[in-house]
């Protein structure tokens, strides 16, 4: 009963913090959509506030992930795009493994079965 309790405040914490990352975050990613919309195609500028607009959206989906931990959602059974999630992952670990001077080379496969068919 302890540990469900300790579960369910976890849940509350986590839900909490989400909402409160959220909206300073959208305030980040809309002003600097904003100012990247200013920026010339192909400059250095451009170039770092793509960067920042990234990076952001990596942010909001990890809140989005934490909110979908908050609310306990019970696990389905679904197709994923193995590609995709490969890319992805590769995205979230890409800064730190360069800081440690890992260079990380992928060779997705595009003949898996149409976009999304391994069952998870």
């Amino acid at each position: 009963m302890a540990q469900g309790e300790k579960l369910a405040s976890i849940g509350l914490l986590a839900s909490g913090i989400a909402h409160e990352l959220n909206n300073p975050l959208t305030g980040v990613l809309t002003f600097t959509s904003l100012l990247r919309k200013k920026m010339p195609e192909g400059s250095a500028d451009a170039e770092d506030l793509d960067l920042v607009i990234s990076e952001t959206k990596r942010c909001a989906s990890i809140i989005r992930r934490l909110l979908d931990f908050a609310r306990e959602k019970v696990p389905t059974e679904g197709y994923v795009d193995l590609n995709s999630l490969i890319e992805d992952v590769v995205r979230f670990v890409a800064n730190p493994a360069t800081l440690h001077d890992i260079e990380i080379t992928t060779r997705l496969d595009p003949q898996l079965p149409g976009s999304g068919a391994t069952r998870t």
